[in-house]
This record gives C-alpha cells, structure tokens and sequence, in this order.
C-alpha cells in the first residue's frame, strides 16, 4: 500500500470510528464527493482541505499522516471541557459561523448574550399599546429597577 492509500484508509476509518460516513463529511466539508477515492490514487489534497479534515474527524495532520500514533498528537488545545461533538453538532456550528448575519437571530432564540448582564424579559402589551406582547432584551439592573418601581403613581 503506498502513502496515499494510507492516508485514505485512516481518514475512512476514523470516520467510520465516529460513526460519520464519508460523503456526509464530504458534504460538510464541501468537498467532492470522491476526494478521498482519488487522494487514494494519488491525487493531491491542498493542506487546507487537508486540515480541515483533520478537525473535522478531531484527529492532528500528523495522525492522518501516519507521523504519529496518538490522534491528538499536536493536534489544537480543545475546550476546558474537551467537548465532543457529533456530525450534526459540527454541522450546526459551521452552518452559525458560515452565516453571520444569521447569528444575531439565532443568539436571541438559544438566548445567547454576549453580555451576561442581559437577560429576556416577556413585555405584554396594554389594550391601548400598538405593539404586540414580544420578548426583549433587558439589562438585569433595568428589571430589578421596574422590579422595586410602586404599582401606580399613587405610592409616590
């Protein structure tokens, strides 16, 4: 077996360790769907397409490479948590990191704020309001201050 074929068989099976089939990652990755059959024959793969290959699977260059043994070997230093994720999750982040005017969108639904300080309050609107009862945005300090407000003016 030559260094391609070799390459090609330690992509496949690290995929198929994860459970992740070829032309799903190859879909992901937008990439033809026989990149990894022609890497196999000897085509070359650019070191971008390469590497992104190697994050996709969690695996290092040097792993797929057959350098090392370790799949982490120089791989880059993960989360606090070492998270794993699925296909899907992976899927569902390059999907939020390729569409950035979609993200602000997104942030409010999963709310997501940068700004720990902001939390989602439910607004009902009064009979005489124009505006609809909604979701917003407000800052912790604004809520508990419409939180210690008196009822009516009559308080004051």
């Amino acid at each position: 077996m030559n260094i391609p074929q070799q390459i090609s068989e330690l992509i496949k099976a690290q995929a198929k360790k994860k459970n992740i089939p070829i032309k799903t990652m190859l879909s992901d990755l937008n990439m033809g769907i026989n990149t990894i059959s022609e890497l196999s024959r000897g085509k070359q793969l650019s070191y971008i397409s390469f590497s992104r290959i190697a994050d996709y699977l969690d695996v290092s260059v040097d792993y797929l490479l057959g350098r090392t043994d370790d799949p982490h070997s120089g791989a880059k230093k993960r989360d606090a948590d070492d998270l794993q994720f699925s296909a899907k999750e992976c899927k569902v982040i390059r999907a939020y990191r390729n569409k950035p005017e979609m993200q602000p969108a997104v942030d409010k639904l999963l709310n997501i704020y940068e700004d720990t300080n902001i939390v989602n309050v439910y607004r009902a609107a009064k009979s005489e309001e124009s505006h609809p009862d909604e979701i917003v945005p407000m800052s912790r300090e604004r809520l508990q201050k419409l939180k210690d407000a008196p009822e009516t003016d009559d308080i004051l």
